[in-house]
């Protein structure tokens, strides 16, 4: 598989938080690329999981959006839902 690149791009989202904070645009696009791989400098992959941290009501939302989606793939091939 070939290697990725943080390749630059624009867009309004990146402009306004570039507006906002500088240093925050740079985190959030630039410093914490390449923190997935286990071999990144240590900085790079605290970067990355505080990029990718949230909040409870959003791993809460993420379950029940999960739980539903997978309760109506079963449905749809056939499956009774257990209570």
């Amino acid at each position: 598989m070939a290697d990725l690149v943080n390749e630059f791009s624009w867009s309004r989202t990146r402009d306004n938080c570039f507006k906002e904070c500088r240093r925050r645009y740079f985190y959030q696009y630039y410093g914490s690329w390449g923190g997935w791989d286990v071999a990144a400098d240590p900085l790079v992959r605290q970067l990355y999981v505080l990029k990718k941290l949230g909040t409870r009501q959003m791993w809460a939302g993420r379950l029940v959006h999960e739980t539903i989606e997978r309760a109506l793939l079963a449905l749809r091939e056939g499956h009774a839902l257990s209570e």
